[in-house]
């Protein structure tokens, strides 16, 4: 029963050997493996056999140690192969490995943008990498070739040194950067490594890895030319990471605008050198920049120097990525220069907007003061008849002495007016600056305010000087009101004095007058440019900027000079010299001679009816035979009517349809000896050149009185013997009245 027992396993164990050494077959793919499953199963068909004719003949299985070898073979078999299976499969693994990682870096060899090349002690290229043909440009293979063929004559001994240290240092690796020639002959520059390795038949092999560097190199030099560039650039331009905001690069421009070292910039951040922008402000300015609303942003601010000082700037600021990094770069231009020249441009068209607007204020002025001085004529003309009819001791006299006075200056202020619209120019008479200093405060007490007192000091010599009573009254207007503006808050004394510089008989004398105040004074900046046309420190008071200017013009003018002595707190004085006149040059003060009486008949025109009727009144007060005509056009139908009727033409320039002038030219065409005068309330420059041309004898400034027409016609008419032209010959169309404006006047 035991021999029994020990057969079938016997058996059972060879079946499961032939099954493990199949699957082992199939596994390795290895026949071994096959045959030793198919002895196996022989075995077990042999013990099988053997027990199953044992059986059929009733006969027991024979109890012999060859049974029990059989089994303790047959299970060692069976352990040893499932011992073996799993080394042979490690192993298996181990192989394949190896296969994969052997192609993979077959790949990597293959598709390296290095060329990996291999050479033997003499320099030959044993074996060469793809890579060789795509960045050399090398069709055919160069192994086989030396290594040195290649190589530029000029790098040839450091390759040579390169590889004998290779060699002499065998496993240590070497680095080299040299020139090899490419397929098209160009030269390229290669950074190469190299090891010394013992090769497959032990031999010594040299394995080099060449990188193509020169793309690299151009790219450097361009970038370090823009670098140098940049850095010199008189721009400021900076590199500071977006989340410390700290300096990583400052370039030479802004360390030489800002005097910091690149040291001192390293530990600073843009708001160190931004005095008016704190961190808050300077990340809130940024924002647009950090949320990607705005792709660039553009401001201006002040950059603040080391020593103290301040400059404007105009900062263009962008966010970018640098080294896998977000950093701001701001490229700084100083606008110095710029903003003064926008300032003074903005100056400039301000001064524009003001000279447009006074030129059109003159313009408008001119008008006024011509209608003022029609309004002024019948005045002065009336008061000087009323004087003519009265006594000159009577009570009343009196009273027309003041209006006539009050005129006078009315028609002074018409005067400068004009002066304001530049229709006059200056007229230079002896003035006494005592008396229009005196005059000039009367006017201006009731404007300087009572906290504010008045002290005079004059010299006990005559003060002339030889001006424009107009405008030198103009002086001491501006003068007083500026001093009297400085002393507004806490009031203080207004103090004029008038003397005589220079001893007499010795060269120039001046009249010297000075306006001192006690007022706020003023500083150097403010002194040195008080003078500038439209500078005003009274802007939020309505300061038109020019007081002192048309002061330093008109003093100029007069050939004088101007000084100022001023501080802070400390009152102001402002000086003004002017050559003083001799005595016997000044203006007689007896009273004047009555007017000239004269005969004849005398056309006088004016457009307005009341001058043109005065104007007859005066003239026949004077003995005249006078014709009033207030329009052009019928005084001269009544001239062509009867032109050696008249014996004088008085018109005035400004009329409707036809002007004076206009007017002298169609009688003097028909009497060139007739004497004509013409008056106006604008400037006789303007007619000068004309009246010359049209023989017209003497120009009259309204407002006029009885005294100057009547000496300024008989002038006219005893200079009429002196004329010696010949007459010109009469136009045919003039022998009648032809002119548009009486045919219009007698259509109507």
């Amino acid at each position: 029963m035991v021999a029994t027992i020990v057969v079938v396993l016997s058996a059972a164990l060879l079946l499961c050997a032939a099954w493990s050494a199949y699957r082992l077959s199939r596994d390795t793919g290895q026949r071994a493996w096959f045959l030793v499953s198919l002895a196996a199963v022989v075995m077990a068909v042999q013990r099988s056999v053997t027990l199953l004719q044992a059986v059929s003949n009733h006969h027991a299985v024979v109890h012999s140690g060859s049974e029990f070898a059989t089994l303790v073979v047959s299970g060692l078999l069976l352990a040893g192969l499932h011992a073996l299976r799993p080394l042979l499969r490690s192993v298996d693994d181990a192989d394949e490995e190896i296969r994969r990682r052997e192609e993979y870096f077959g790949h990597l060899i293959e598709n390296a943008d290095a060329i990996i090349a291999v050479l033997d002690q003499r320099g030959t290229l044993v074996y060469e990498s793809p890579a060789a043909a795509h960045i050399l440009g090398f069709r055919r293979s160069r192994v086989g070739k030396s290594f040195y063929d290649f190589l530029h004559p000029e790098d040839w001994d450091a390759v040579v040194e390169f590889f004998a240290a290779s060699l002499a240092h065998a496993g240590e690796m070497q680095a080299l950067i040299h020139r090899t020639c490419d397929a098209a002959g160009n030269w390229r520059t290669m950074e190469s490594t190299a090891t010394t390795r013992h090769g497959v038949c032990g031999q010594l092999v040299t394995v080099v890895n060449s990188r193509d560097i020169t793309a690299k190199l151009q790219a450097d030099a361009h970038v370090t030319r823009v670098g140098r560039i940049l850095d010199r650039s008189l721009n400021e331009i900076f590199l500071f990471d977006a989340e410390t905001f700290r300096f990583e690069q400052v370039n030479e421009g802004a360390r030489r605008n800002l005097g910091y070292t690149l040291d001192e910039l390293m530990d600073m951040a843009p708001w160190d050198i931004k005095p008016r922008i704190n961190r808050a402000a300077f990340e809130s300015l940024i924002r647009p920049l950090r949320d990607g609303s705005q792709e660039r942003l553009v401001f201006r601010t002040v950059h603040g120097r080391k020593d103290g000082t301040e400059y404007p700037v105009e900062v263009h600021l962008q966010l970018m990525d640098h080294l896998r990094r977000r950093v701001f770069v701001a490229i700084v231009l100083d606008v110095t220069e710029r903003s003064r020249a926008e300032e003074e441009k903005r100056t400039l068209e301000s001064q524009l907007r003001r000279a447009q607007r006074l030129e059109s204020i003159g313009t408008l002025a001119g008008g006024i003061a011509h209608d003022f001085n029609n309004i002024l004529t019948p005045i002065v003309g009336h008061l000087d008849l009323a004087a003519r009819r009265l006594s000159p001791r009577g009570p009343t006299m009196r009273h027309l002495r003041h209006a006539q006075l009050a005129a006078g200056r009315a028609g002074e202020l018409v005067q400068r007016i004009l002066t304001f619209s530049r229709e006059v120019e200056q007229e230079r008479q002896p003035v006494g600056l005592e008396a229009l200093v005196t005059e000039t405060l009367e006017l201006l007490r009731a404007s300087i305010p009572a906290t504010v007192e008045i002290r005079t000091t004059f010299a006990k010599e005559e003060a002339l000087v030889l001006g424009d009573p107009t405008q030198l009254r103009q002086v001491v207007l501006n003068l007083c009101t500026n001093a009297a503006h400085a002393m507004r808050d806490r009031g203080g004394t207004l103090e004029l004095s008038v003397d005589v510089q220079g001893a007499s008989g010795r060269g120039q004398q001046w009249v010297r007058l000075a306006v001192r105040d006690d007022g706020c004074g003023m500083d150097r900046p403010t002194r040195e440019r008080m003078f500038e046309p439209f500078y005003t420190t009274k802007a939020e008071r309505g300061g038109s900027g020019l007081g002192m200017a048309v002061v330093h013009g008109i003093v100029k003018g007069h050939g004088g000079e101007i000084e100022v002595d001023s501080a802070p707190g400390e009152g102001c004085c402002v000086t003004v010299r002017l050559a003083r006149a001799h005595t016997a040059t000044a203006a007689s003060t007896a009273e004047p001679a009555a007017a000239p009486r004269g005969r004849g008949t005398v056309l006088f025109v004016d457009d307005e009816p009341s001058i043109a009727a005065l104007g007859g009144e005066m003239l026949r007060s004077l003995g005249y035979r006078v014709v009033e005509v207030s329009h052009p056009a019928l005084a001269l139908e009544r001239f062509l009517a009867s032109p050696n009727a008249f014996a004088a033409l008085v018109t005035d320039q400004t009329m409707p349809g036809m002007t004076g002038c206009e007017l002298a030219r169609e009688v003097l065409a028909l009497r060139p000896e007739l004497p004509v005068l013409l008056t106006t309330g604008f400037s006789e420059a303007l007619l000068n050149e004309a009246m010359h041309e049209l023989g017209i004898r003497g120009l009259l400034k309204k407002p006029f009185g009885c005294r100057e027409l009547g000496e300024m016609l008989h002038a006219a008419v005893a200079a009429k013997t002196a004329l010696t032209r010949k007459p010109r010959p009469r136009r045919a169309a003039s022998k009648t009245p032809t002119p548009s404006a009486v045919q219009s006047l007698h259509r109507e």
